[in-house]
């Protein structure tokens, strides 16, 4: 973390991809449980209710799914770092 504070850039950009996978996985996560909702409260059945319910009834792909957006986050904020020069950048303080 010593990289932070010689070059705040560094935290900045750490923070807003930290942030921006959080709000993806919410509202990943948020979307299938409001989308599921209507279906188990009011006991609906058929085959539409249970493509929009299997995604509720799967929540450790889920898991997976959060680990792969935050590596590939996570490789896209290095490749954009170092393609971008940021290190090179001056702050005026």
């Amino acid at each position: 973390m010593a990289g932070g504070y010689l070059k705040p850039i560094r935290k900045i950009y750490y923070h807003m991809t930290i942030t921006f996978v959080s709000v993806v996985v919410a509202v990943v996560i948020g979307g299938i449980e409001a989308r599921g909702l209507p279906g188990d409260q009011l006991k609906l059945h058929g085959p539409a209710w249970d493509v929009i319910g299997a995604p509720n009834e799967n929540f450790g792909t889920l898991g997976y799914f959060t680990i792969a957006i935050s590596f590939l986050s996570w490789l896209a904020a290095v490749v954009i770092h170092g393609t971008r020069h940021f290190d090179e950048l001056e702050i005026n303080r």
